[in-house]
């Protein structure tokens, strides 16, 4: 998880969704329309907040692949079913294994979309392993709310970071043969894993921060 900005409301969902919010209380025992709350334009604007990223646990999404979520569950607060700031882009994982806000608020966890509180100040990572900085109870409970340390993104942040140390030891290695220093645009390359683009930029900003005097 990152900070993310949030972009304008889409003008669909400005213009809309009174109405679609008025027909979906007035149907009680139905569900939203996901057709509307997952309106073309609406997921553009999230996956353009998030680089096509998980809003959670970061993992890049194609476009078949992402789903919105509701931050505060509809079943819990109806009136948000359609509230820009309540829609939220993730993969299917994170929306299905979540726990609910009756489990653990999440008023009480990281919000990347709060500009007041950087999830960098309260996760870290050992390895691929995600974990609370300096025992935050809000990196604690965003973690268990979003099961961050499950198996499968353990597995997928190991992949990334087997790759990146390949890729260390492939330049140490040229620079040794070499007898040179690291170039410029090398230095680059290293530091752009931790850009908010990049797959699992938190994790790599926690290490880059530590390897940062290494390559400047």
């Amino acid at each position: 998880m990152i900070a993310l900005n949030r972009l304008p409301e889409p003008d669909v969902l400005a213009m809309k969704g009174e109405k679609w919010l008025e027909r979906f209380l007035n149907n009680p025992g139905r569900v939203p329309n996901s057709r509307q709350y997952g309106h073309q334009d609406i997921k553009n604007t999230l996956r353009a907040m998030s680089f096509h990223k998980c809003f959670y646990c970061e993992r890049k999404l194609s476009e078949a692949e992402d789903e919105i979520d509701h931050y505060i569950e509809v079943a819990e607060v109806p009136e948000q079913a359609f509230v820009w700031e309540n829609l939220y882009l993730c993969c299917r994982s994170c929306n299905g294994k979540k726990l609910p806000n009756s489990k653990i608020a999440a008023k009480g966890c990281l919000n990347p979309c709060d500009s007041s509180v950087d999830p960098s100040d309260h996760l870290t990572f050992t390895g691929e392993i995600i974990q609370p900085r300096a025992d935050s109870t809000l990196g604690a409970r965003t973690i268990q709310k979003y099961q961050l340390d499950r198996d499968e993104l353990n597995y997928l942040r190991l992949q990334k970071l087997q790759q990146f140390t390949h890729f260390l030891l492939v330049l140490q290695a040229a620079c040794k043969r070499e007898g040179r220093q690291l170039k410029q645009g090398e230095k680059e390359t290293i530091m752009s894993f931790g850009q908010a683009n990049y797959e699992f930029s938190l994790m790599f900003r926690s290490y880059l921060a530590v390897a940062a005097p290494l390559v400047e």
